[in-house]
């Protein structure tokens, strides 16, 4: 059982939360990309990096987002198929608007989903619209209609919890919570709590004079006041369920209200290729003029070569030398050659392509273990996505006072072959916007066992390749040539139209 300070222990951040939200929020940047890494402190700077050198470098930053595509295959996995619903009429009433936002149920769990998969885990809270009146029958629920409603509560918004031999006991969800905006106004938000147990519920805050204060479901009272809504009224009340009406959904279950996310196994690797495409980007910038040397030269010979508008000099001193210096290719290979290593571990562990014990491309028979992961891998959390569907619609039908007769199964036919073409599709998009080469793409392809043609060589297809892009260079300059004679004609008849 989790413990706590009677008096203010409810709204502390549970262990478990303290030790992974780094991690949750790591694993969402990784996802999301842009602003969410370049404007966050994940470049790091050398020891000997000026002042000067290191803001051109942040500024310069540019992340390859590897991961979010990765995220997206596994999800339109699970969503290739509809899940087969057998929901209860009343519930059936809702499906098109689960959310209070007209979202229908299948797009609101894939939401919920995709946010198990990269950051590990993803609750729902079933929560209902509220009624001042007391509520016994199930006709009482359809007078003042109330209905129940679901919302996605982030990891790193639910901050505290309480267990007892593996019941839920409590949880706390931090918020804002914002006040009516007004014509030439700021608009003004406060940070709250939102509290549930298995009798009640609260929206609370840091008491002051003059607040109530919040007594716990042992009776305590605690150092939090509730919350009053604009008519005046607190913002708390009794519930019915017996339970906390809280879903986690999870990619990988670690303990109970902790998960563990797809990139967990590529997320420094990610991280690894931001910092060498940085410094590869910084030291290319760095070169990208030659500079100019000389020995031998007097000053105004020097001089005159500056003005000089031709590119010939003829220094008095004969042994005189004038150059360039141009960097070598060897430290600029190096860090290609890392890149490319780097990207292409990514895909082989993301993809389960690879032994996951020894990270070595084996045998056929091993990798079609490796692909019976995957599979597996797919089918155990489309598998708990069902039970917790479920279970979410349990306690739906537990705030109408009715029993559940919900059955939900999700898709379980992961079939290679239609997994292998979105996965291709997927590395078509990162090699058009230039985060992947075709050599690695062609690499990958090959781990996967994704046939080519009998024959074939990278030499021969590179130059149909070739021979393709000038063929449409040659269509593209005779259509507009044609667009060119065209707009000509047009400009003619219009002239002709106004005389």
């Amino acid at each position: 059982m989790t413990t706590q300070n009677k008096n203010d222990g409810l709204f502390k951040e549970n262990k478990s939360y303290k030790i992974m939200i780094e991690k949750y929020r790591f694993w969402r940047d990784l996802y999301k990309g842009g602003d969410y890494i370049i404007k966050k402190p994940y470049l790091q700077r050398h020891p000997f990096e000026s002042d000067a050198q290191w803001k051109i470098r942040k500024a310069r930053a540019v992340y390859r987002n590897a991961c979010g595509p990765i995220v997206k295959v596994f999800n339109s996995a699970i969503w290739r198929k509809k899940p087969e619903r057998e929901l209860d009429t009343e519930a059936m009433n809702y499906f098109d608007n689960v959310d209070l936002y007209q979202n229908n149920a299948d797009l609101f769990f894939s939401w919920v989903s995709k946010r198990a998969l990269y950051q590990g885990i993803s609750f729902v809270l079933v929560n209902a619209t509220r009624s001042t009146k007391p509520l016994n029958t199930q006709k009482d629920y359809k007078d003042e209609g109330i209905r129940p409603f679901f919302t996605i509560i982030s990891c790193e918004n639910l901050i505290d919890w309480g267990d007892e031999n593996g019941t839920l006991t409590y949880i706390c969800i931090k918020d804002l919570m914002v006040l009516e905006s007004k014509p030439f106004q700021k608009q003004e938000s406060f940070p709250i709590l939102r509290y549930w147990d298995t009798k009640k519920w609260a929206v609370l805050k840091n008491i002051e004079n003059g607040d109530i204060a919040f007594i716990d479901q042992d009776g305590n009272k605690t150092n939090y006041g509730i919350v009053k809504d604009e008519h005046g009224n607190l913002m708390e009340g009794d519930h019915n369920l017996g339970i906390v009406p809280i879903v986690p959904f999870y990619f990988e279950r670690e303990v109970e209200m902790v998960g563990s996310s797809v990139l967990s196994d590529i997320d420094m690797l990610a991280l690894k290729m931001y910092w060498k495409l940085s410094e590869l980007d910084k030291a290319e910038f760095d070169c990208a003029v030659p500079l100019l040397f000389g020995s031998g030269l007097t000053e105004d010979e020097y001089k005159g070569f500056i003005k000089a508008t031709s590119n010939g000099l003829f220094p008095g001193n004969p042994e005189a030398k004038l150059g360039y210096i141009e960097p070598g290719n060897v430290s600029f290979e190096t860090i290609r050659t890392t890149i490319k290593e780097t990207e292409t571990a990514i895909k082989e562990i993301a993809l389960r392509m690879t032994r996951p014990d020894t990270a070595v491309g084996e045998t056929y028979e091993a990798k079609k273990m490796d692909k019976q992961q995957l599979i597996t891998q797919l089918a155990e959390f489309s598998l708990r996505c069902s039970e917790k569907e479920k279970r979410c619609w349990d306690i739906f039908n537990l705030w109408l006072n009715k029993s559940s007769k919900n059955t939900i199964q999700y898709n379980q036919d992961f079939d290679p072959n239609e997994i292998s073409s979105e996965l291709i599709n997927a590395l078509d998009g990162l090699n058009r916007s230039n985060i992947l080469s075709k050599e690695t793409i062609r690499y990958i392809l090959r781990q996967g066992e994704i046939p080519f043609p009998e024959g074939w060589t990278p030499e021969e297809e590179e130059e149909k390749v070739k021979a393709e892009q000038k063929e449409n260079s040659d269509m593209a300059l005779d259509w507009r040539n044609d667009s060119i004679v065209g707009k000509e004609e047009d400009n003619e008849i219009q002239e002709t139209q106004e005389i």
